[in-house]
Formats: C-alpha cells, structure tokens, sequence
C-alpha cells in the first residue's frame, strides 16, 4: 500500500474521515507527524489499496490491517448499536430510596452510557418524571466515541425520593423546559470565592484558606446571617508535635462546574507550620446544589514530602467555628456535651466518648451537631466507623472533625493481628509512606431560622448515596464496558445464581472477618494468609460490570468504595529520592515512576516492618511490595468509576498508571519480560489491559502507541507450531524432576485478555489469529476432559481448577472463529463451575480475589454465548 498526502474531516479533536491518496507506503508516518490537524489523533477511518476509506485505526504512524482476512464482518451486537444512533434517545433511569427516610431535592450525580452516535456534541437533553412531570437538569460530556459522540454523559438532578422505595425518570432528546427555582452560583474575585445555592451563602479566601471564611443562611424573617465563623480549619500534627495549617500558605482555586444545579471548587494546597516548613500536600473539593443548605466536601491529602521513604503524623482534622459557639453540642449515640470532649471510634467493634460522663458504644453513626438559639451546624463523616480510627470532639469553641484523630500512646500497642490493623501506627502516630494518599468525604448542614435538623436521616443519606443507573438493556446494550448482555436474558440464568451467591460471600466476609480500617476499607484481607489483596483482579471492575448487567445499585456502592481505597493506597502517586532508594525497591530494569501500583502486601505498601521481622514472622506474606510489579496493575475499575461519577481524582490516577505504562515503554530495548520469564503473560497482559483502557477513555495516541509494541513482541514470541508462548517452568509451577515448558493457564489467559482488550480497543485484527492460536494451545497443554478442569501450569502434575480467567479468552475465541472444540471446553468448565458453586457451603480469607477473578471476565463470556446463540460471529 502507499500514500502521498492526507486530507482530514477534524470535529472536536477527533478525525472523522481521512482520505490518503496513493504514494510511498514509508510515508505514511511522516504524513501523518507532520499534519497539525492529525497529529496525535485518533483515526478511526483510513485509506485502503483502492482508494476507498474503510474501519481501522492507524497507531503510531503505522498501518494496522483493517480487516480480519480482508474481509468485514458485521455483528448483530454493531447492527444494534447503529440502529440506536438512529433513533430518538430514550433512556429508563432508576434511582433506588435504600434508607428508611424520604429525600427532597437530594443531588444525584451519575455517569449514563450512550452508543456510539446517539448522543452528539451540542445536543441538549431533558430528564422528566414517570408521569411527564420534568426535572431540572445539568449535564456535560465526559467520554468521546472515536467519531465525536458522546459516550459517557454526566447528569447532575435533584429529585424526591420515597424511603425504601424507587423513584423512575426517562433521558430523552430535547430543550429542557424546566429550571431550579434557586440557582448554584459560584464566582471568583481576586482572593475570595463565593458560592450561593439560595439557601446558604459560601465565602472562601485563598489566601487564608481556613475551608469557610464564613457561612450564611437566611433567619426566620430572610435575612442572610453568618452561621459558621472563620475557625482554624485544615489542621496537620506532625510527628513532633508541631501544628500544621492550610491557612498558612495561600492556595489554588479552581471552578470546575459553575451550575446551575451543583457548583464544585477544587482547592490545593499546602500544611505548613509557622515557619513555613510543610507537610503534605491537599486537595479539597466543595460541592453545593441548587437551593441546599448542605455542601459535600472531599479532602485529599497526599504525602509528597521531600525526603524519608515513611512520614509519622499525629492528627488531621478540621475545625468547624459555629457562630452561634459550642456551648451545646451533641454527637450521635453519645449524646450531648458539657464543654470540651468527644468521642473517639476505637475500631469496627467499638466507640469511648467522654465529656458528659465517659460512654461506650458499638457503631457510631458519624454526626456531631452544634445548636444555639436559632443557628445550628450539622456535620457528617460519611463512613465514619468503617474507616476507624475517627473522632468528633469539641475542643477550644470548635466542632472538631477527627480524619486521623490524636491517639493515646498505648491506644493500639500490643494489640494483634498486627499485619492486618496495627501496622499503620507507631505509639500515637500515624506512618503515612510517600507517595500514599486517602481521601475523606463530609457534609456540612447549616440552618439559622430555628429548623431542625433530623441528624440520623442525614447520616444516613450522607451514608447511602442516592445513584442513578442506566436500564440495563440500554446500558449492555451501548457497548461503552464492552460486550454485555442484561442479566434477564435466559444465557445469564446460571450465572445470576452463581454471581449473587459469589457476592453476598464477599459482602459477608467484609463483616465477619472485618476488613476495615482508615487504610483498608474498600478492600479484602487474607492473600496468602496475611496480605491485603489490593483489589487484585481489580475487584471494582467486577462491581461496576454488574451494576450494568443488573441496575442493582448495591454494586455501585461496592464497587465505589473499593475503587476509592484502590486508587488512593494502591498507586504510588509521588516519589523522592529517599523512596527510590530504600531497600524494598530492586530488581528489575527500568525506573521507577508515579502510577506504579502496589502488588498485594502487609499494610498494602508493605514496608512497614524490617526484612528481618518480616521473613520471620510471616513466611507467605509480602512484607515488601515493589510497585514495579507489573504483572499486578489494573486501571479499569477506577476509570469506569471516573465515568460513573464524573470523579477527578478517579480520571487523574487511571491515567497515572498507563502513563507510568508509557514511560516504562520508552525504556531501550525492555521487553516486557517477553522471551526471558514464564511470568510474562501476565506483565504484558495486564499493562495491555490497562493501557487499552486509558485508549478508551482519553482517545490518547500515546497508550495505543505503547500497547502495539507490547502486542508485536508477544506475537513475535509465539511459537509457531504449537501456537503458545514456551518457557522453563519455575519450581512450584512444576513438580516434576525435569521442568515441563510452557506457562501457568492463567497467565496465559491474563496475556490473551489482554490483547482481547486491546482488540476492542484498537481494531488491530493480527490478534485474532494469535488468540485462536493460543486457545488451541492452552486446551491441548492444560485441559483435562476427564475432570473439566484445567491444569495450573503446563505441567501435569500440577492442580486442577475452574479457571475462569481463560474461559474470556475461549468465549472470545469460540465466537470469532466458531471452532466447535473451543466452545466445547468453554461450555462443560463453565457448567462445571456453576455446580461448583452451587455446592459451596462457605469461603475463607482471601475470597476476593477469587470473586475479582471469577466476575472481571464472565459478565462478557455470557454476552459472546449469547451472540452465538444467535449465529453471530462478532
């Protein structure tokens, strides 16, 4: 093929159509470098020998073959995705009421999937009742399609709920008649910001950032009064005692949605002491809605200190000036306070308070609420004991919200086990490692007209966050989480059954077995025996993958509080040199960079203990963790949660990993482990993974780039006999007196997801063949007909199992080739996993790496039987 000279159709960023005209095929990447309007780029159409445009993506500056065997193939799946971009947008939402207390005017903020050109740039959208009553309603585009649309849109609404019920609305096309009756407004004037929902009135001054400069509401008879005077705010304790503010360094403010429903403010900034030494960085967003006398705020701190691989803290907290003072407080569950005191949630199991006499109790419900004469400030801590340790005090005429609390030396000394709870404290500090981060989330309520604020019906809508989930028929269908199919399908019977019994498992065991804790709510405990799982299998992306399957809004939930702890602990988001040379970091060839991930370890980051305690005391754990461990990184749970929520800090750390995925790519002549170790399947497949999601979702070349590279080295590796990719087997992959050659099924598996994930990415078809290849190769090394099951590794002596991850691989490969041997084995270990867990009477520690593994790729294994149900090839 060759080419002269390229002309573009360019909207938005994206080019639509581009037409090469014939000359030197080597030209090509120069053409396409050189050209302003096509540099960087996504092509989603290109120049055939003919001279007819045709599908396929151009990568790098090279040609990828458009077409498997040069021929197209049509899949009903596609058919009924263009037929939805034909027709008039109408979209079923739910919004489930789980609490036992009736909503008015709540904000839901949720991420709906469109297909590709059902939803264009400029069009307008309206959101109305059941009955046709209308909504007002605030959108933007998150997410691009290739040819401009939009894929995931973001919708901000306030509507009613009823307690323990589900409200219903429709998304359709069309000028919105309806408009808030009180506007979110927020403006920026030299220092100060100002943020006014009708109902309260904000001020904040960056140059002496205490979170509020001050907060009105309107008394009985209208008239705008200050609420919340200026107190001391964002405070740091570091490891020598030392007070730490955000109010002594100015930060930076910037309005990242102006309204009309909700107004957010991001603010970052600095802890400094009074000499201007610091201590971690934060970020604070603010969030207020349409005519609510509440906000939302999320604080973010980071430690990005200079030096010392670990940073002690004592205590970050927020203090709160009621105007009216803090004569008369109260704090849910221990009542009210006589002066100074507070109550201190200890762990999962329990809570001390003094100050009206010392209390006790089990769970607190997280609110503390200041009232005088007809002024009242209400705040909750959303999952307050889930994350323990937690506090909520009075101290000097403040309302004081405790995030890491002031502890007592001796508070958790001696206590065990100290690998899955205790090892994050030293006396009464904290040990935060570099490059760590944890976001808080709470809500501030405000009143001066003498109303009462129902605080347990706060805390509890604070707590259960009201979502609203797309019609799972439109949602699967959108193909915007790739291939699915609604969970009422006849297909998905057996598995409905299998997934539900899998996930009440994995929530029963969060309870029983208590995971939870600042650091480890959101993820599961018990990977050889003593590591924290770090999500691995990447737990959230199993969530989010049922939550469209279903509508059931529980998954979100679940699948929002693992990818909220996944993407703060898990990801290294800054580095010193200190960090780069401390003894845990070694051993592989290339540098280390933010957006490394932590493989799963003692405290998550491992670290915390000597090598010499560590090998001793725990034998199986990871008691170090190098985050260059890339055969343990995924990115698509947390991106997924960017698109569901519209989450920043979500898109900013997904695309952390694939940059750091970049970065490693740049190394000279690194090849991913590719011919040199049995474990690199799963060190290209899981960056394949990662890298094609951050494609997806930012339409950046460079990720594209980066994933072909690794695709032509695992092609080039594979055998071309025996279609699998042949290695030395390590002890405990083979039992055997001389090694077998080949590699662990999973690993396989995880390699060949991979390029699956990349296909759908990219359209680059030479990974089809290599699949079908491998498939092959995987059933005649490892599969046992006899037992249904497939060997661990190449080798015959190791064990047998249900292995669900190289049954995505054989879906895929069974419907795209229809090679009846493929679907055989996909069927009889796909059954015989379903009777397996219908027999499963109960699960033990580490379980949810079992329920990541199982449910990341069987939502779209049941999708690829479905589609061959119907004789459809792809």
């Amino acid at each position: 093929m060759s080419f002269v000279a390229a002309d573009a159709l360019v909207c938005g960023g994206v080019v639509l159509l581009a037409v090469l005209r014939l000359g030197r095929g080597d030209d090509l990447p120069r053409l396409l470098q050189d050209s302003p309007e096509v540099k960087g780029m996504q092509l989603t159409y290109m120049a055939t020998d003919s001279g007819v445009v045709g599908p396929g993506p151009v990568l790098g500056g090279a040609q990828v073959p458009a077409l498997h065997e040069g021929e197209a193939q049509v899949s009903a799946l596609q058919e009924e995705r263009k037929a939805m971009a034909s027709k008039k947008l109408d979209v079923d939402l739910r919004i489930e009421e789980v609490t036992a207390h009736s909503r008015r005017n709540w904000p839901v903020t949720s991420g709906v999937p469109m297909a590709q050109g059902q939803l264009k740039r400029g069009d307008e959208l309206r959101l109305a009742g059941r009955r046709g009553g209308e909504l007002p309603l605030q959108w933007e585009p998150l997410v691009y399609w290739p040819d401009g649309s939009v894929k995931w849109a973001l919708l901000d609404a306030q509507p009613h709920t009823r307690a323990g019920q589900t409200r219903y609305l429709k998304l359709s096309t069309g000028k919105s008649k309806a408009a808030p009756e009180q506007r979110a407004t927020v403006s920026k004037r030299g220092n100060l910001v100002r943020i006014s929902t009708g109902a309260i009135a904000l001020e904040i001054d960056t140059n002496d950032f205490r979170l509020f400069n001050s907060v009105r509401a309107p008394d009985a008879e209208g008239k705008m009064v200050e609420v919340l005077a200026q107190g001391e705010g964002l405070l740091l304790v570091d490891a020598r005692g030392s007070k730490c503010f955000a109010h002594h360094a100015p930060v930076e403010a910037t309005i990242e949605r102006r309204g009309p429903i909700r107004v957010t403010v991001a603010l970052k900034g600095e802890y400094r002491n009074r000499a201007g030494r610091r201590c971690f960085s934060f970020t604070v967003r603010l969030h207020a809605f349409a005519g609510c006398d509440f906000v939302k705020v999320e604080h973010i701190i980071l430690n990005d200190n200079d030096s010392g691989v670990f940073t002690n803290i004592r205590e970050v907290s927020v203090g709160l000036k009621p105007a009216g003072g803090a004569e008369e407080v109260e704090i849910g569950d221990a009542g009210k306070l006589k002066g100074d005191g507070r109550l201190l949630q200890v762990d999962h199991k329990g809570w001390i308070a003094e100050g009206a006499g010392k209390k006790k109790g089990r769970r607190a419900p997280g609110w503390i609420a200041a009232r005088a004469d007809d002024l009242s400030v209400t705040a909750v801590i959303r999952d307050f004991w889930q994350q323990w340790p937690k506090s909520l005090e009075v101290r000097d005429g403040q309302m004081v919200l405790g995030l890491f609390p002031a502890l007592a030396e001796d508070q958790y000394e001696g206590l065990e086990p100290v690998e899955k709870y205790y090892y994050l404290f030293d006396g009464a500090k904290y040990k935060i490692k570099t490059g760590v981060a944890k976001r808080h989330e709470f809500w501030l309520r405000f009143a001066a007209d003498g109303s009462e604020t129902d605080t347990d019906a706060f805390a509890s809508w604070v707590n259960a966050p009201l979502f609203a989930v797309a019609d799972p028929e439109h949602f699967t269908a959108t193909g915007a989480m790739g291939d699915l199919t609604p969970a009422t399908e006849e297909v998905s019977a057996g598995y409905n059954e299998a997934e539900a019994k899998c996930f009440q498992a994995y929530t029963d065991l969060v309870e029983e077995e208590g995971y939870y804790g600042i650091f480890n709510w959101g993820d599961w405990f018990g990977e050889r025996v003593y590591n924290w799982g770090n999500e691995e299998y990447d737990t959230q992306h199993a969530f989010f993958l049922q939550l469209a399957r279903t509508g059931d809004v529980r998954y979100f939930h679940w699948g929002e509080t693992n990818a909220r702890h996944n993407m703060d602990i898990d990801v290294v988001h800054y580095l010193n040199d200190d960090y780069r040379n401390n003894w845990e970091i070694g051993g592989y060839q290339f540098p280390l960079h933010v957006g490394a991930v932590y493989l799963h370890a003692i405290g998550h980051t491992g670290g915390y203990f000597p090598r010499s305690v560590g090998k001793k005391r725990w034998p199986k754990a990871y008691y170090a963790a190098d985050p260059r461990n890339l055969g343990h990184l995924w990115n698509e749970g947390t991106l997924e949660y960017y698109c569901l929520t519209g989450d920043p800090w979500a898109l900013e750390v997904g695309l952390q990993i694939a940059d750091n995925l970049v970065e490693i790519g740049k190394v000279k002549d690194f090849t991913w482990w590719i011919g040199r170790d049995p474990h690199c399947g799963r060190t290209t497949g899981w960056p394949l993974t990662a890298l094609s999601a951050a494609y997806g979702v930012s339409g950046k070349q460079k990720y594209a780039r980066t994933a072909r590279k690794i695709v032509e080295l695992i092609l080039g590796n594979q055998d071309s006999n025996c279609g699998g990719w042949i290695y030395k087997l390590y002890p405990g992959h083979c039992f055997c007196d001389t090694p077998h050659w080949g590699m662990a099924t999973f690993i396989t598996a995880v390699m060949m997801n991979g390029m699956i994930n990349y296909y759908q990415a990219t359209g680059d078809e030479r990974v089809v063949d290599s699949i079908l290849r491998g498939c092959d190769f995987v059933i005649s090394d490892s599969w046992d007909e006899y037992a249904g099951q497939f060997h661990y590794t190449s080798c015959p002596a190791s064990s047998l199992g249900y292995d669900m991850r190289i049954l995505r691989s054989l879906s895929f490969a069974a419907r795209v080739g229809g090679k009846e041997r493929h679907k055989q084995v996909l069927l009889k270990c796909f059954h015989g996993w379903l009777n397996y867990i219908r027999e499963m009477e109960e699960t033990g520690s580490g379980y949810g790496k079992s329920y990541g593994s199982w449910n990341r790729g069987l939502p779209h294994v049941i999708a690829d039987l479905k589609a061959m149900e119907e004789g459809v090839s792809r």
